[in-house]
Formats: C-alpha cells, sequence, structure tokens
C-alpha cells in the first residue's frame, strides 16, 4: 500500500528531499513520487527511489530536531502509528525522536507533542 501524508493543520504534505536532506511539508501532489510512502516494517520508506525500502525518513536522536532522508536502519527510523486509513488522523512517533509534526514555521520535525493538530496526519 502506498499513501501520502497530508498534515491536518497546514494541509500540507509530506516530501522526500533525499539522503541527508531535511523532509519539508510541501504542497500535496499527485504529479510527484516525493510524496509517496509505504511501510517496510515499522518503517517509513520513501517510493521516490529506484529500490523502495531502502530509504526512509530518520528522526534525530534529539527532540524538536527536523527529520531527514536516510537508510531504514536504526531506532530514530522506527515509527509506529494509529490505524489512519481512509482518511481518518493518525500519529506517528519515533521512541527516540518524538511525534513528528509540522511547526509553525511550516518545518517538519520530530518532538514533544503538542496542542491542536500539528502532529496529526491523514494517509491519502
Amino acid at each position: 500500500m502506498n499513501f501520502r501524508l497530508k498534515n491536518v493543520t497546514t494541509g500540507k504534505c509530506l516530501q522526500w528531499n533525499g539522503v541527508g536532506k531535511a523532509a519539508t511539508a510541501v504542497k500535496c501532489s499527485t504529479k510527484t513520487r516525493k510524496q509517496l510512502w509505504g511501510w517496510s516494517g515499522d518503517h517509513l520508506a520513501t517510493l521516490a527511489v529506484p529500490l523502495p525500502g531502502q530509504d526512509c525518513i530518520v528522526g534525530s536522536t534529539k527532540y524538536e530536531k527536523s527529520v531527514k532522508g536516510g537508510g531504514c536502519f536504526g531506532r530514530t527510523t522506527n515509527w509506529v502509528h494509529s490505524q489512519g486509513i481512509g482518511g481518518k488522523k493518525t500519529v506517528l512517533a519515533n521512541s527516540v525522536s518524538g511525534y513528528l509534526k509540522v511547526t509553525t514555521k511550516n518545518k517538519v520535525i520530530a518532538g514533544k507533542r503538542v496542542n491542536g493538530d500539528r502532529d496529526q496526519w491523514k494517509l491519502i
């Protein structure tokens, strides 16, 4: 199953920008593979690369830091989620990095839970 992740507050989608580069929240588009995601076990894997499942969203070892593209290995690539299929809200959390969210300055980071829906996503 592949999907796009749309932030509930901003209405923007999570976009892959490459290994070592920060993920961004941008206008949702069906014309780019950079916004297509899938689950590779408990890893949030991009489908924008030639071999899907090799590159994932990687959190930091500290809270309130940007998430970046990287290999699908290590504790900072494990993301748990509630069932957000069919347009329902879900959160994505990592035991080391925290909750995946979009800041008021439109940066994608992982960190503490926040009031409101900035850490809520829909799988579309």
